[in-house]
């Protein structure tokens, strides 16, 4: 359901907006809504200390972000943009499942999707080298920004540093070296709007010799 969305939908959702870093949930709260994201991103994460968190994943647009399917949220979300969603009562999606089988089966894919999703984040995690992990996370956000519908040579990343070092488990000191590194070769150029891949075949070919 990256598309557009069945009219089914269109009868139950509630646009909303966010602005950069509200929250759209916390964890532990209890889940009441679905949201689907139409534009902006959104960071998932969860505590694990009072200084400490770890960056569960990034919400692009088309994404659907399902805190829990019942009980209280299991992970929270902040915008990290200015954000545009449509936000669904769990008990109205709930009814479009039962007078639109088809839909379930969409939510099935999706479950199956963020499955795979929290795997390619575990083997990225399983890397040794903080650079091969820095390099995947730019592939792959080229890659999901293309599957948005978003293709383009610049890498748009809204998020800071502090982000991504949250999401790859590495110091945000890290980050930073590694993209000047990567920017004194000219595999990237840095931009304000995010990073600009130059030779993106260097990246994947490290990556594929490790």
């Amino acid at each position: 359901m990256s598309g557009s969305l069945p009219k089914i939908f269109s009868d139950i959702g509630i646009a909303r907006t966010f602005a950069s870093d509200e929250t759209l949930f916390r964890a532990g709260q209890p889940s009441r809504f679905f949201y689907r994201i139409e534009a902006g991103m959104v960071r998932r994460y969860v505590a694990v200390s009072a200084r400490c968190r770890q960056i569960t994943g990034f919400s692009l647009p088309g994404d659907w972000i399902i805190a829990s399917l019942t009980g209280q949220s299991r992970y929270s979300a902040d915008a990290i943009d200015a954000v545009t969603a449509t936000s669904f009562a769990q008990s109205l999606i709930a009814r479009a499942w039962r007078e639109c089988p088809a839909i379930l089966e969409e939510f099935h894919r999706l479950a199956h999707d963020q499955l795979a999703a929290a795997e390619d984040h575990l083997r990225l995690l399983g890397h040794r080298r903080s650079e091969d992990k820095i390099a995947e996370f730019l592939l792959m956000m080229r890659d999901r920004w293309g599957q948005a519908g978003i293709k383009s040579i610049t890498v748009h990343l809204p998020m800071p540093r502090r982000d991504i070092a949250d999401y790859l488990g590495v110091t945000v000191e890290t980050v930073s070296r590694t993209l000047a590194r990567f920017a004194r070769e000219r595999v990237i150029l840095l931009v304000p709007e995010g990073v600009r891949l130059m030779e993106p075949d260097i990246l994947r070919r490290d990556l594929a010799t490790r």
